[in-house]
């Protein structure tokens, strides 16, 4: 017995939040493979749309349609209505005027007592110090309870790098204007700032209950625990502030390098180490991981935007200690030791490079840019240094250097915005930068003098 099949038509029609899959044999206009469905479907009213957008009349055969199309039933009932744009959403819920407010008062406070700080002097003398100090430390209280309430409400990604400037802004002005004028007291005021962030971060940290902030101020968290051993380790070895300026801004290169991997926290059951595997033998003492179950979208994407978090958070945390120690460390690139000179240099120099270079690997415009201003501003700061203490056969040696700079960046600038790239180039921009993150820290350190307080705490 023999029979007879006809071709057919498989589509998709969507609609009123549902998806009904069809299969209509050829000949069948769309509106009677609609009514067959029982999809509500009204042509005074509604219109079928395909995926380019292109109307689809109810009349026409399914002959004209491709196999697995995809067929939208838009009501033109409904009128359109206007949805205010993210930006002025997210601007309007952060309140970015008083934000800014707030960390330009704090960062002006904050440049003000230390320099008070290096004379030897206090911005606010007398009982008054300490009041102010206080009140200062209720605004970081009420600034960071703000800012946690509006992350765990938000619907949206919203800016946050502004609210978290303007809460460290406002530490660093209640600690500086707190700090006494001792011996020392910039250096003192810096690891205190360094250890009162750390706990205010640690604070927010631990109160937030969703993973992005906690990954913005958890990086924040390490980076000023590191920080507060560099600087409170050498006030104790009572070595200068510029020797913990010095090798603050060492561990910036390895740290720029090193925090791409020490981001993802996931279990050992997500990946596969390949490397140890084709490496090392499988024995009996091998654990084999827990099977995490199917991995959907729903589990991923969190874990993903807390990692985008905790890279933003370190690159501009990073890139804000190197433009903020480098000032002390120019010191020492006039200084009577030669190593010492060549430190600095060093330093310097290789943190320009990473700063520049590794922000290739970077896809978001925050993390390309961040570093390369940072850079820029490093090299201003060293040609303004530059110029103050060079004579005028120098200072013309140095214009010509930057206009032969301006001249080469100048001619780069067309093939590289064309899209132009060199596997060659690429590869020997890698061995700078490795080169760079691995001279950074033991050049930092001959610009700290580690060699001489070695040296004098041996002799004692």
């Amino acid at each position: 017995m023999n029979a007879t099949t006809s071709e057919r038509r498989r589509l998709a029609v969507a609609g009123d939040g549902t998806t009904v899959d069809l299969v209509v044999p050829l000949g069948h206009t769309v509106a009677q493979a609609l009514v067959g469905a029982r999809v509500g479907f009204d042509p005074t009213r509604h219109a079928l749309l395909t995926r380019s957008g292109r109307e689809v009349d109810p009349s026409s055969t399914v002959d004209d349609l491709t196999d697995g199309a995809l067929l939208s039933i838009v009501d033109l009932t409904v009128p359109a209505t206007r949805k205010r744009r993210a930006a002025d959403t997210s601007t309007r819920a952060d309140h970015a005027a008083i934000w800014w407010v707030v960390a330009t008062l704090g960062a002006t406070l904050t440049a003000l007592a230390l320099i008070h700080l290096a004379a030897d002097t206090t911005l606010v003398g007398g009982p008054a110090r300490l009041w102010v100090a206080m009140g200062l430390g209720l605004g970081v209280a009420a600034s960071a309870a703000i800012w946690l309430a509006r992350r765990a409400t938000a619907t949206q990604a919203q800016p946050a790098g502004l609210p978290l400037a303007a809460i460290v802004a406002l530490t660093a002005a209640a600690v500086t204007i707190g700090t006494p004028a001792v011996h020392g007291g910039l250096h003192l005021a810096v690891a205190l700032t360094m250890t009162a962030l750390a706990a205010v971060f640690s604070l927010m940290s631990v109160a937030t209950p969703r993973r992005e902030p906690r990954g913005l101020v958890g990086t924040a968290t390490t980076i000023s625990l590191l920080l507060v051993l560099v600087w409170g380790g050498t006030l104790l070895l009572t070595w200068p502030a510029s020797s913990a300026a010095a090798i603050s801004l060492g561990l910036v290169a390895p740290g720029m390098r090193l925090l791409p991997s020490l981001l993802m926290d996931v279990p050992e059951g997500y990946f596969i180490n390949y490397q140890h595997f084709m490496q090392q033998r499988w024995t009996v003492r091998g654990s084999v991981p827990d099977d995490p179950g199917q991995v959907t979208m729903d589990v991923v994407e969190p874990r993903v935007a807390e990692s985008s978090s905790r890279l933003t958070s370190g690159v501009v945390a990073l890139t804000s200690v190197a433009v903020l120690t480098t000032p002390f460390v120019l010191p020492a690139m006039h200084s009577a030791s030669l190593w010492a000179r060549i430190g600095g240099i060093g330093a310097v120099a290789a943190t320009v490079i990473v700063l520049v270079l590794n922000p290739r690997h970077r896809s978001s415009t925050v993390l390309r840019w961040t570093p390369r201003v940072g850079a820029s501003v490093m090299v201003l700061a060293v040609a303004v240094d530059l110029a103050l203490h060079a004579d005028e056969v120098a200072r013309l040696g140095l214009a010509g250097a930057a206009l032969l700079i301006g001249i080469v960046t100048a001619a780069l600038i067309v093939p590289v915005a064309r899209g132009a790239s060199s596997l060659v180039w690429s590869r020997l921009a890698d061995f700078f930068e490795w080169l760079a993150v691995a001279l950074a820290l033991p050049m930092a350190l001959l610009a700290a003098n580690v060699l001489e307080a070695v040296r004098t705490m041996m002799a004692r």
